[in-house]
């Protein structure tokens, strides 16, 4: 498991009060709705850094990438496999450096993103990253 994925305890504990209280069909939305009361957007961010998953469940904030993180830890936990998307042309149709996660649906992925506060939403242009990518990507923006 990559480093920024790892969970601590309070983690897992967590992911396990969500899956108590959900189903196989409302677990994802579970958790997006529990991220949305639970971590807020840094409007501070520096760009000097990317914060791991526990990073951003310490601190309770994070950027748009960060929440994919933390999205991607818990679900690897129960073994649901999601994706980093990253987001060139939002919903809108207005050009962003921007990250969603996405989530096998059927022969189609689909995208949940906190920072725009949407469980389905529908961007224009993106490009799903595999693991060995988004490694790369995390090492390059904590230099």
């Amino acid at each position: 498991m990559k480093k920024f994925f790892k969970l601590t305890k309070s983690m897992q504990s967590a992911i396990e009060r969500i899956r108590k209280n959900s189903n196989e069909d409302n677990f994802i939305y579970n958790l997006y709705l529990w991220i949305l009361d639970n971590i807020k957007y840094d409007e501070n961010h520096s760009t000097e850094f990317y914060r791991s998953a526990r990073q951003v469940y310490n601190e309770k904030r994070a950027v748009c990438g960060e929440f994919v993180i933390l999205q991607m830890a818990f679900l690897k936990y129960i073994n649901i496999e999601s994706h980093f998307v990253e987001v060139a042309m939002d919903n809108d149709g207005k050009e962003v450096v921007h990250a969603c996660l996405g989530v096998k649906r059927g022969k189609g992925i689909q995208l949940i993103d906190i920072a725009y506060r949407s469980f389905d939403i529908f961007h224009k242009k993106y490009r799903v990253i595999d693991e060995n990518e988004l490694d790369m990507k995390f090492n390059n923006w904590n230099k």
